[in-house]
């Protein structure tokens, strides 16, 4: 059986000026244009990721957002907070999210906007969760999502992107469509603009593969990665021979290694 996704809150936000307040918080550019999923974050005006959700516009005036539920309060709450005097109604809907395979034909069924081999995100009300129960193209196979998602790089919130932590282009923000550069003010756009265009990325995440075998203890999240005998990142999410790490580039000399297992960045 299909299942919603109880890990995800959809949350609305409308009114006449919707559009431009979203506009000008969110890292990426806003489209008006009707069902168009786009993905994006808030961040803090330090320039760290707070935040990161899925958009679209159903009708004129009204946007749902797509955010991990741990931390829907807090979003509705710094929602809130820079709202001020808007005329604006900010509020959890009863929308929900089934990610799929394969296309299904529902009104505001999209593709993933950061990596096409994830899928589709497929959004309704609660009291049409019927029409998904027995589509077999909703289903994926065990593991196959999350395999797809680490060998691609796509960070995650609470595994790769960390509240007040995270800065979204060493998250790959960039490659995965979050972050426009061309369209105006956004909160935190000047740090995140001066690390694209005055500095090199020293640090990052890249995909790597491994020999489980080898390992001389358990993979465990946050476990070393050594390069000439210097600790240079860590591993993060992992699965089978494969693993998201977030590493030092310029502190790797010669080959990387883990808990005794050599590791190799894939292209």
């Amino acid at each position: 059986m299909v299942a919603r996704d109880k890990s995800r809150s959809i949350i609305s936000v409308s009114g006449e000026g919707a559009w431009g307040f979203l506009q000008g918080l969110i890292t990426n550019d806003l489209t008006k244009e009707l069902n168009k999923l786009s993905y994006a974050a808030l961040l803090s005006p330090q320039g760290k990721f707070l935040f990161d959700f899925f958009i679209f516009a159903p009708v004129d005036n009204v946007f749902l957002v797509d955010v991990d539920s741990s931390i829907a309060a807090d979003f509705l709450t710094r929602l809130s907070m820079y709202k001020l005097r808007m005329k604006l109604d900010i509020a959890e809907t009863d929308f929900f999210v089934v990610m799929s395979k394969n296309y299904f034909d529902n009104e505001h069924s999209f593709p993933d906007p950061r990596n096409k081999k994830l899928g589709f995100r497929n959004y309704s009300f609660g009291t049409k969760f019927s029409e998904f129960e027995e589509s077999k193209k909703l289903e994926w196979v065990k593991n196959e999502y999350e395999m797809i998602r680490i060998k691609n790089c796509i960070p995650d919130f609470g595994k790769e992107l960390i509240s007040n932590e995270t800065y979204i282009l060493e998250a790959g923000f960039e490659r995965i469509a979050g972050v426009s550069f061309t369209k105006g003010c956004f909160i935190g756009q000047e740090v995140t603009a001066r690390m694209k265009h005055k500095t090199t990325l020293r640090k990052g995440l890249v995909t790597v593969y491994f020999d489980k075998e080898k390992f001389s203890k358990k993979l465990e999240y946050g476990a070393s990665i050594f390069s000439d005998g210097r600790e240079i990142g860590q591993v993060l999410s992992f699965l089978d021979n494969y693993a998201i790490a977030y590493v030092k580039f310029d502190k790797i000399k010669n080959d990387m290694s883990c808990n005794g297992s050599m590791l190799k960045i894939l292209d």
